[in-house]
Parts: structure tokens; C-alpha cells; sequence
């Protein structure tokens, strides 16, 4: 007893900084919140979109798609060749059967729309070629 006694002032200081540290993990919890989330969509259960129905609707604005790449099922489309620099037109068609996952909270663009299995995106400047983008993908939803 007169241990405690004569050190007081520390033993009180001690259970001070536990009931402050435990204070701490109990009331302030800290959780975690991803940057980037996504969302799977099983595009079987989506409308489905060929070239041959969106490639029209984009030459009707004077955009001629140019394939670019694809694997998978899925095929890319742009307005300009790989490696030319340009205004960021990127026309997806995914694989009808596959599973697929798209951010939802993520870093704006400009323009991104999704139709089923069609993805288009623009992130260039041009207000002019963003518009003709628009209208062909309003022209694609039948």
C-alpha cells in the first residue's frame, strides 16, 4: 500500500493513458473506404449490341470507328489508329457471356455511357465531337 502511495501520481497517469488509448480504439474506429469501388454485371442479362448495329449510328455523325483491339470476346473501337494522337473516343462492345466490372466510384470523364454490352467513353475537349458522340449513342438505344 504504500507503494501506491508514494507513486501516486504516476499509477494515475498510466490509467489515464490506457482509458485514453482504449477510449480511442473503441469511439474512433477508423474503416476503411476504397478509392475505387465496382460493381460485377453479367452482361447474359444485358441487351446485347453488334459493330454492325453501332458502327452506323456513329457514321451517321461522321465518326468512322476503327477496330483497335480485342480479346476475350471483347472488342475495342476507336475513331483514330493506336498510337495517333487523339480526342480519347473509346467505343467498347463486351462479350455477351461475360462477367464484367465497372467502377462506381471512380474518376470523372467527361462522357461514359452504357448500353448492355456497349461502353463509350470520351474524354477529350472537343464540345463539337462530344455532341456527334451523343447523338450516336442516342441513335443506338433503338
Amino acid at each position: 500500500m504504500p507503494w501506491i502511495y508514494r507513486h501516486a501520481v504516476a499509477v494515475v497517469a498510466v490509467a489515464v493513458a490506457l482509458v485514453g488509448t482504449a477510449g480511442v480504439f473503441v469511439f474512433a474506429k477508423p474503416t476503411y473506404q476504397p478509392a475505387v469501388t465496382s460493381k460485377t454485371v453479367d452482361m447474359t442479362t444485358q441487351d446485347h449490341y453488334t459493330i454492325a448495329e453501332v458502327r452506323p449510328a456513329f457514321a451517321a455523325q461522321g465518326i468512322v470507328l476503327i477496330r483497335r483491339s480485342g480479346a476475350g470476346g471483347t472488342t475495342y473501337f476507336s475513331d483514330k489508329h493506336p498510337g495517333v494522337a487523339g480526342d480519347s473516343l473509346l467505343v467498347t462492345i463486351f462479350d455477351p457471356h461475360a462477367k464484367v466490372g465497372f467502377c462506381t466510384v471512380c474518376a470523372a470523364i467527361p462522357y461514359e455511357q452504357r448500353l448492355g454490352n456497349l461502353l463509350v467513353s470520351y474524354g477529350g475537349r472537343d464540345a463539337g465531337l462530344l455532341s456527334k458522340v451523343r447523338a450516336a449513342v442516342a441513335a443506338v438505344k433503338h
